[in-house]
């Protein structure tokens, strides 16, 4: 997690979940890896940067980005709501919380009232997956109590003691209680609105289906995993190829037509997947409906007419990133819009980065009727 002047430290990482508790146990030798794979967590300390507003200040700005490779975090600052007026760079309808849901490679902006009496009130960030428990926090002061103090050899609990303040959540990202606000993506409206009224017809529609292939650390959309081998075989860069001579047999490559509208549906089937959070390069899309078990039809259109509450045609949250919800044990899915504007080469990637590395990724050929020509010169 980064956030705009201030570095978020002291880590604590106390508790790891041993491998009998993974499905990956049974196909395994857990005996032959590190021990600190599983069975030694080690907290990590270092220093502390605490804000302190200025005197007459009376709001703050924060932009809070998840630099997270795998977990997802929870972020909050005690007794202080979030007043979120940025969404991936996107201007939105201000939305006030009091706990952000980031995933891997969100970026949020925010505003925070400084209305508080004088103290120090924690700024935390928690992982809320289920594997580990990894938190830290920060220091928002109003007082001189802000010594920019370190916190070498000492635990997380004794530096709560600088900030008396009341938790929004808990070490494991969890809410404190009942009325906490959490960030519903749901919510969100694009400012000014974005989506086209009456909602745009698809050229085509897009199945993904997101699980491992063929062994546990092979990760692949509709079972053709992306390497980046694949692509640097003494290739070219699809950007300097004619879009008429690229390959696109292997099942690895989206093809569009500019000027069009895509619906790309993201699809878990297997029990126990973990939350996939989708990232697309060149420009974003609408988040258009979601839901639970399986997908049963060939479009959007089809689907809205039966379950017309698990779509929203008219403000769509408008993102680069889409989490596909982990799956439990029924399917999940996630259908998106965009609209090819952009002719060129690019990426469709899980953004968890052993995910990405192990092949959950596609390339996405837009608007090849418009393809650019690029300067000999560029191109050495």
């Amino acid at each position: 997690m980064l956030l705009r002047h201030i570095a978020v430290s002291c880590t604590d990482s106390g508790r790891c979940v041993p491998p009998a508790l993974y499905a990956l146990a049974q196909t395994i030798d857990a005996s032959a890896l590190p021990d600190e794979v599983f069975h030694i967590c080690t907290p990590t300390q270092g220093s502390r940067e605490i804000i302190t507003p200025s005197p007459g200040k009376k709001w703050l700005a924060l932009d809070v980005i998840s630099t997270a490779g795998i977990d997802t975090f929870a972020f909050s600052i005690d007794e202080h709501p979030l007043w979120i007026y940025a969404v991936d760079a996107h201007y939105i309808e201000p939305l006030k919380v009091d706990v952000l849901t980031v995933s891997n490679g969100d970026r949020y902006s925010v505003f925070v009232e400084l209305d508080k009496k004088s103290a120090n009130y924690a700024i935390r960030v928690a992982s809320n997956s289920a594997s580990q428990v990894i938190d830290t926090y920060a220091l928002l002061s109003y007082t001189s109590l802000a010594t920019g103090k370190r916190c070498e050899n000492s635990t997380t609990e004794s530096h709560a003691k600088l900030a008396a303040s009341e938790p929004s959540i808990n070490r494991a990202g969890q809410t404190t209680a009942p009325d906490v606000a959490v960030f519903d993506q749901a919510q969100m409206k694009s400012f000014p609105p974005q989506f086209p009224v009456p909602a745009p017809e698809p050229a085509q529609t897009l199945f993904m289906h997101m699980k491992t292939y063929e062994n546990s650390y092979t990760w692949a959309l509709n079972s053709t995993p992306l390497y980046h081998s694949t692509l640097e075989a003494g290739k070219s860069p699809l950007l300097w190829q004619q879009p008429g001579a690229i390959d696109t047999s292997d099942g690895l490559t989206i093809v569009t037509e500019n000027n069009t509208w895509v619906d790309i549906i993201f699809i878990s089937n297997d029990s126990g997947q973990p939350p996939h959070p989708i990232h697309k390069h060149s420009n974003k899309a609408f988040i258009i409906g979601g839901g639970k078990g399986s997908f049963e039809w060939s479009s959007v259109a089809e689907a809205a007419a039966v379950i017309p509450d698990n779509f929203n045609l008219d403000t769509p949250p408008y993102r680069d990133g889409f989490v596909v919800p982990a799956s439990g044990r029924e399917p999940v899915w996630l259908a998106v819009r965009y609209h090819v504007v952009n002719p060129g080469a690019f990426m469709l990637h899980c953004h968890v980065q052993s995910h990405l590395s192990g092949g959950m990724a596609m390339v996405i050929l837009d608007g090849v009727d418009e393809w650019p020509e690029v300067p000999d010169e560029y191109k050495n």
